[in-house]
């Protein structure tokens, strides 16, 4: 019984180990090393990493990490929660955005299915070593069903992955609650109405480890600046604390309390999740943060939709943020770059910059862009 859970975190210890050694081989973020002045290295990984003229993409990192060392006073996680000026309340915009969709991360069901798997096996009928036996297939498949978002997540985009997860998890949660009914109740075909309940929550397993097991751990670090990142990351994990503590711990009432009717509420908050993915979260797939902070600070509205029409009508050339960039959008947007910066020069380009920048103690700022190369 010991090594029943030893070998389990044993094993752990071997993909850490690689992990541990992996990681020295990585390249450092090129933004990163724009803020510590090592500007001809951040080239180097963009050249390695991009196809065609990254000069254009470097000049924006630029541009961008100079604006993050005026505003580092907003790198504090109640400053964050409790803005004072106009770049802290797009801050917390995002910090909403991704607390919220950690909750509805198990909202969606999955700790009712992975945490009481064993429990929804017995109440369908199984004996107490045969439903352990399939919570634990149920865990594998699971694991294997994430090779599934390796390959389609940046094919699709986030809005499409999570909306398209949540109507097919909706789905069977619905047929495995009908069914879970049927299993509950003597009769001739109890164990047929069993498997099907066994069936449901294999396919809902897997489609959640397809799409809502990624992308809400993947979408806060592509919505936050790179010097807020770690905090947004952060924020976010207090969504996940907040929404698997209060589904793990209502889950036995439920049960208890309702039975079948645990997984058809469920289906209720899948449907319930959808309006929120569709009209709050900006498609994040084939773009930059220096274009997500575009976004925040251009867009004006929650609604992704009226924020797509304002960038629009701003002249804002990437207005489509419910939509994800194709390899031609990227390209139409560099062209249109090149024109718009034609017979400028730099000076002009730096003085364009310098309008939008907040004032910030000169001493400060000079320090901080000295030790980063940029002044």
């Amino acid at each position: 019984m010991v090594m029943a859970w030893r070998t389990p975190l044993a094993l752990q210890i071997i993909f850490i180990f690689i992990i541990g050694i992996g990681i020295n081989f990585f390249p450092e973020s090129p933004r990163w090393l724009m803020k510590v002045g090592r500007e001809q290295e951040a080239r180097r990984v963009l050249q390695a990493t991009r196809e065609g003229d990254v000069e254009i993409e470097l000049k924006g990192i630029k541009k961008v990490v100079r604006f993050e060392l005026e505003t580092s006073s907003t790198n504090h996680y109640w400053a964050m929660l409790f803005p004072k000026d106009k770049y802290a309340r797009q801050l917390r915009w995002r910090v909403v955005l991704a607390v919220w969709l950690q909750i509805m991360q198990e909202l969606v069901g999955i700790g009712v299915i992975t945490v009481y798997a064993v429990d929804l096996f017995q109440n369908a009928g199984f004996s107490e070593e045969l439903s352990k036996l399939l919570a634990g297939f149920n865990n594998l498949s699971y694991m294997f069903s994430v090779i599934f978002a390796v390959i389609t997540l940046d094919r699709y985009g986030r809005r499409a992955t999570m909306v398209w997860g949540a109507v097919a998890m909706a789905f069977i949660l619905l047929i495995a609650g009908i069914l879970d009914k049927f299993a509950n109740a003597p009769g001739p075909n109890q164990r047929a109405y069993g498997a099907g309940v066994a069936t449901m929550v294999f396919l809902y397993t897997a489609t959640f480890g397809a799409t809502w097991l990624t992308t809400p751990w993947l979408y806060p670090t592509e919505i936050f600046p790179l010097n807020v990142r770690a905090k947004g990351g952060a924020w976010s994990v207090v969504g996940w604390s907040i929404g698997n503590g209060v589904i793990t711990m209502i889950t036995p009432f439920l049960f208890q309390s309702i039975s079948y009717g645990t997984l058809l509420l469920f289906f209720g908050l899948n449907i319930f999740c959808l309006p929120f993915v569709i009209l709050l979260y900006p498609e994040t797939s084939g773009r930059s943060l220096e274009q997500m902070d575009t976004f925040f600070e251009k867009g004006g509205k929650w609604n992704v939709f009226k924020a797509s029409k304002n960038m629009r009508e701003a002249g804002i050339e990437d207005w489509r943020w419910t939509k994800m960039m194709t390899a031609e959008d990227h390209q139409e947007l560099e062209n249109g770059r090149k024109r718009s910066t034609a017979g400028r020069s730099p000076e002009e380009d730096e003085r364009d910059a310098r309008q939008s920048w907040k004032k910030r103690p000169v001493y400060t700022f000079k320090r901080k862009a000295s030790n980063a190369g940029l002044m």
